[in-house]
Parts: C-alpha cells; structure tokens; sequence
C-alpha cells in the first residue's frame, strides 16, 4: 500500500498517535519481509540440485583439446565419441572430474567443432589459492563456437565456465555452485544462450558479462552469490529475462558502462542492505521530517498568535 503524503491530514493534538500507527505499520512490514524470506530460502534449498551422474567414470585429469594442434586432437580421449557434425557432435559425457592441483578441468580452445558436453561433474578437491585462479578453471572455452553444455555441476573451482572470445554457445540446465571467484564468466563473447541453471553461493559474483553483446539469460535461479548476482560491465545488447534473483550480498543486478538491455518478467527480491533497510528508512525519516515541520509550524502559529494577542492588549489599553 502506498501512502501518498497529501492524503495525510495532521492533527497537532495527536502527534504521537500518527507516529506510533507509522512505526506499528512499520515493523509489521519487517515481520512480512522475514517471513516472505525464509520462505523463498526454502524454496531456493529445493531448486538447486545437484547434476551428479550416477554410473560416472571417474576422471583425475584435465581434458584438453586444441583445435589447431595435432598433439591435442579429440582422438587423443577415448571416451570422447562423435565426429564433431551438427547430427554427430563430439560427445563428452557421464564424467566425474576431480581436479587437485592447479589446471583446467575442461580446456576447449580454437574449436569450431559442435561439441555436447552432458551429465558430468567438475571440482577441484583442494583449497585454490589466489594466484592461480586462471589455472584452475571448471570448463575454459577460448575462441570457440559450437559448444553445448548440459546437465552438469560444476562446482568448487576458481571460475565455474569462463568463455573467452566465445561464439554461438548454449549453457543449460546445469548447477555453478560455490566457485571461489564467478559463477558464469563471458569475456569478449557474444550471442550465447545461458538457460534454466543454477549459480548459487559463489564467493565473488554468479554472473558476470564482460564485454559480451547480445547474449540471453534465461529461466536461471542466481541467489546468494557474496557481491553480485548478474554484473554487466561494458557489455550492451542483452537479455536478462524471467530469472529468479534473490540474496545476493551487494547487488542482484548491477549494470555497468552497458547499453540496451532487456530485463524483463525477473523475480528479484531485494536484499536487506541495499533494498529493504534503505527503504524501511525513508519510510522512518520522512514520517519523522513530516511531524518535525508540523511542530515547528505549529509553534510559528503560537507563537505569531501570542504576540498579535499582546499587540492587540496593548492598542486598547
């Protein structure tokens, strides 16, 4: 309900009344907003899940294919099946990738090929330390087209998918969870299709577009993530639609230096610094500013009353 301030008539008798009824109102709203939240949290503990494939081979090694180097073909796994065609793509599936030591779990670079990655799960075991967070990387996509990305879970890595100079690229369906720097990182990469993921509780940011024209966010539960749910920086052209945003520690959405975005149909409940405490406070300050210059009127007219009585006493005397 909104309250428009020229719809509120003072009574100078009943001051106190008006400001009690405003902070009753008030906290009545807060015991609504905790109320709301942890609903919403327990909603969010059910959404996420984990991609984790039941029958996996297990894998203590980094895949890595480059597109221009013989030595780093994609006949060098065996595991990997397909041909790289659009009806027969290289196929990388139902693989537990467990990392200890600073490399990438999945390093694809200089390739045009299509290739499906399905149902597997990416981490690293051991602490990462600050210096070689771009050594340790879930999937790493350098100057690639092509790639598919389904159903997997790729968690506790510096970056949980990094595109760099990245084209024609679909994420879905897939869980970014507890990533010590970001979620979904694209840098220089544009025209991509990011649907229906998870990005929860990553220690920097879930979602960060750098750069990157014309990519689409879609259907994507980023919650709870320590600065920043979605941050665009520099990157104009994109859709951010029906996402479901919450609790993110700084910011939900944070546009930057970004142009022509279309943010449409999101459910994005404010968190408590930046949202509800600097609303709960306008709320406070102007209830109190209208009561302040009600009483200072209020003595002026006293005040202008008491000396035209004295006036007036005096012209009959």
């Amino acid at each position: 309900m909104r309250i428009k301030l020229r719809d509120i008539k003072f009574n100078h008798k009943n001051k106190c009344i008006y400001l009690s009824l405003g902070l009753i109102i008030l906290f009545s709203s807060v015991s609504g907003y905790l109320v709301n939240s942890q609903i919403t949290t327990s909603a969010l503990q059910l959404v996420s899940s984990s991609s984790s494939p039941n029958s996996a081979q297990i894998l203590q090694d980094t895949i890595f294919i480059d597109g221009n180097d013989p030595n780093h073909d994609w006949d060098d796994y065996e595991f990997i099946t397909g041909s790289g065609t659009l009806s027969n793509p290289y196929k990388i599936e139902n693989l537990v990738i467990e990392i200890d030591g600073n490399v990438n779990g999945i390093f694809i670079t200089n390739s045009n090929e299509q290739l499906l990655i399905k149902n597997c799960t990416i981490l690293h075991l051991n602490e990462i330390s600050d210096d070689k967070l771009t050594l340790s990387i879930g999937i790493y996509m350098q100057n690639c087209t092509n790639i598919q990305v389904k159903d997997c879970s790729i968690n506790r890595n510096s970056y949980g998918i990094l595109l760099s100079n990245t084209t024609k690229i679909l994420i879905e369906d897939s869980d970014f969870n507890h990533n010590k720097m970001v979620g979904i990182y694209s840098n220089h990469s544009s025209n991509n299709s990011f649907l229906k993921n998870n990005i929860l509780r990553n220690t920097n940011t879930g979602f960060l577009l750098e750069f990157s024209n014309n990519n689409t966010l879609l259907n994507n539960n980023i919650s709870e993530n320590y600065f920043y749910g979605i941050h665009l920086k520099n990157s104009d052209g994109n859709t951010i639609r029906d996402n479901y945003i919450q609790d993110n520690g700084k910011r939900n959405v944070f546009i930057e230096n970004s142009v022509n975005t279309i943010y449409s149909g999101n459910v994005r409940i404010e968190q408590w610094i930046d949202g509800f405490i600097i609303e709960m406070s306008a709320v406070v300050l102007v209830t109190g500013y209208v009561i302040f210059k009600h009483s200072k009127y209020d003595k002026k007219f006293k005040k202008d009353k008491k000396s035209k009585e004295i006036l007036d006493t005096e012209k009959e005397n």
